[in-house]
């Protein structure tokens, strides 16, 4: 598998288990300014080229920077970048309503309908209350009846314990806490290193990284205990 198509596995995996979360909080949704339709931004380059607005900021201090530039030539080789993203979807869109739930759809670039993932199951969502935070949910038996198909999709072993190292359990459902910043119309959904860290070593115990790059687990767990160093990885939204 290409690095490419394990960062698709990764992505899938942080968007669909990132939301596994319990029932939203009445007062946080009543004045959550997450609410209303958000849509993926992109721009357009010198040449016309669509761009989204993919995240990924890395400071790795001073004696980091030497592995920021292979990281970043990993990441241009294998096609991972906000102008890959636009070639391969036209739209992207998430709509959080004030009664907790929330509606996910895309259109891959080409096509003349949308998927939406909320046709296939219920996700619910609420924020921290500091705003910062944001959790989207499916109910425990339902992920549960996910995983076989995943595992098939996957060729690999995929169960609940696997993933318990990446998932915050409440009493009905998973979760995955995706940080928030939200400014004017604008708004970041990222994970940091730490949750980097801990779906790498996931990733590469179920054999889903390449060979040649199974050395980034342990570089990024290693990493994720440095204090000056910031890894982000995410998307931006528009109103």
């Amino acid at each position: 598998m290409k690095l490419k198509n394990l960062f698709v596995v990764l992505t899938t995996l942080s968007i669909v288990f990132g939301g596994l979360t319990s029932c939203s909080n009445d007062d946080d949704n009543k004045v959550a300014p997450i609410v209303g339709t958000w849509n993926l931004k992109t721009t357009v380059d010198e040449n016309g080229a669509k761009i989204a607005d993919m995240i990924v900021y890395l400071d790795l201090g001073k004696e980091g920077e030497p592995m920021k530039a292979i990281i970043e030539g990993l990441l241009a080789q294998n096609g991972i970048s906000g102008g890959a993203l636009a070639n391969k979807v036209e739209s992207v869109t998430a709509r959080f309503s004030e009664d907790g739930k929330v509606n996910i759809s895309f259109k891959e670039k080409g096509s003349t309908t949308e998927t939406n993932i909320s046709q296939f199951v219920d996700l619910h969502y609420y924020t921290s209350s500091d705003g910062k935070m944001v959790y989207i949910g499916i109910e425990k038996k339902v992920a549960a009846e996910l995983l076989p198909l995943l595992s098939s999709i996957l060729g690999k072993n995929i169960d609940i314990p696997t993933l318990q190292s990446i998932l915050v359990t409440s009493d009905q459902y998973y979760s995955i806490p995706l940080n928030l910043e939200i400014e004017n119309n604008y708004t970041k959904f990222y994970v940091k290193k730490d949750y980097i860290a801990k779906v790498a070593a996931i990733a590469n115990e179920i054999g889903l990284i390449p060979t040649e790059y199974q050395f980034l687990p342990e570089w990024i767990n290693e990493l994720s205990g440095m204090d000056d160093v910031t890894i982000n990885v995410g998307l931006g939204f528009i109103k």
